[in-house]
């Protein structure tokens, strides 16, 4: 299962990338969290019933076109940005 950030009808929301389509999340799971960083906070228990809906054939209709979608950083504003240069061996050792 692959998570995406996305904005429809102006607003950034979490969903679900299955066979070309998102599915946003708070149409597959009630109470979802609006944000990447709430997602990340739920755990495995909201994404595994993420993903069960998601295969669920009852929630196609809920699936919008990923072309038509504009894919957003999945986090909007990280707290730390750790960066680790290491592009040549001798940078390495």
């Amino acid at each position: 299962m692959k998570l995406v950030t996305f904005e429809a009808g102006g607003a950034p929301q979490v969903g679900v990338l299955k066979d070309g389509a998102v599915f946003p999340l708070a149409a597959l799971v009630d109470g979802a969290p609006e944000d990447m960083v709430g997602v990340i906070e739920a755990g495995n228990g909201l994404l595994k019933k993420a993903a069960a809906a998601a295969d669920d054939p009852s929630h196609k209709g809920k699936a919008l076109p990923l072309e038509s979608l504009t894919l957003c950083a999945p986090i909007a504003k990280p707290g730390k940005i750790l960066c680790l240069g290491l592009n040549y061996a001798d940078h390495a050792a």
